[in-house]
Order: structure tokens, then C-alpha cells, then sequence
């Protein structure tokens, strides 16, 4: 549902046992490769999305609330 609004999807992960693996999503959406970055650590695929966008751009974290939390930590207080 949100891969066709998407300018860009980073696929990442946490390294706990029930979150997909990435390369699973990413085969599973093939009709969106040209779109898709696979960046196995969740930090770095963050700092990735910081990095890529314009000033009044929008960054949308979807998963867990493990990865949702994780990604929180990645922000300044």
C-alpha cells in the first residue's frame, strides 16, 4: 500500500529473530526495485533517509515498534 507513493524505500532490518529479512520484502515488491535500497543496518538506512531528503520532505518509519524504537534512538532528544 505504501510502496506506490514512495519517491524512495530503504529496506532494513533489525537482528531480532521475527522481523522479515529485507531481501524477502525487496523480492516480493520486484515491481518497485528501481525505487528500493537495501541497508541491513537500521541506523545507517536512517541516517541514509536524513541524508536524501529536502529541507519540508517527509521520512515515513513503517514495521515493528522494535525497529520503530530503534530508529527513535537514531534522533537527537
Amino acid at each position: 500500500i505504501l510502496f506506490p507513493l514512495a519517491d524512495r524505500i530503504i529496506l532494513t532490518r533489525l537482528p531480532y529473530y521475527r522481523a522479515a529479512l529485507p531481501e524477502e520484502i525487496r523480492e516480493r515488491a520486484a515491481g518497485y526495485q528501481g525505487k528500493m535500497t537495501l541497508i541491513p543496518d537500521a541506523r545507517k538506512a536512517v541516517r541514509l533517509a536524513i541524508q536524501s531528503v529536502e529541507p519540508r520532505e517527509t521520512i515515513l518509519v513503517a514495521g515493528s515498534l522494535f525497529l520503530v524504537g530503534d530508529v527513535k534512538k537514531a534522533f537527537p532528544s
